[in-house]
């Protein structure tokens, strides 16, 4: 499994600096929400729906981890399609590879990024296998943008299962991404 979610990692990071950038700089992303449909449209894309088929991974926004939580976006593994029998597709996950929280933000505005932070904490607890993703636009200047992650964070809980996925203005006000992995 680890070369499959390595490739996942890999393209994640590229869309990310490459399209998801360009569509910001293209002005195609207006709220959270154009943010997550372009990241789903650039992943189901890059990866092709040959490579997900053949792999039996798929990609679910608004995934249902419990009745009181989803994840803005998961890539999950599914059973072979021969074993669902009249089963609801949401019975049929094998394994959650990969959640992923969006947030898409204004420069004054910072409480949400440090809750989708501890969202992903508690994934964290019940999902050991999955990698985590904070994907954050953060509409603020800045000459080195801050991890929404601390040391307590990435030296724990974070190392090895979380990339933070950044994008913020520059001095010059333009659009920069980042990509870090604990």
């Amino acid at each position: 499994m680890d070369r499959i979610t390595d490739y996942i990692q890999a393209i994640i990071a590229d869309l990310w600096v490459k399209e998801v950038s360009k569509d910001y700089n293209d002005h195609f992303l207006l709220k959270e929400d154009s943010l997550k449909c372009a990241f789903y449209y650039y992943l189901r894309l890059k990866l092709g729906d040959g490579w997900l088929i053949r792999h039996r991974i798929r990609v679910y926004p608004e995934y249902h981890l419990s009745k009181r939580r989803k994840a803005d976006l998961a890539i999950v593994r599914v059973e072979h399609k021969s074993n669902r029998k009249g089963r609801h597709l949401s019975e049929c996950v094998e394994d959650v590879l990969a959640i992923i929280e969006f947030k898409y933000k204004v420069a004054h505005v910072e409480d949400p990024f440090i809750e989708d932070r501890n969202k992903l904490r508690s994934y964290a607890e019940d999902y050991k296998e999955a990698h985590l993703y904070a994907c954050f636009v953060h509409e603020k200047l800045y000459e080195n943008p801050p991890s929404w992650f601390d040391g307590r964070q990435t030296n724990g809980w974070a190392e090895g299962r979380v990339s933070e996925l950044i994008g913020y203005w520059n001095l010059d006000g333009e659009y920069k991404s980042d990509v870090r992995s604990y």
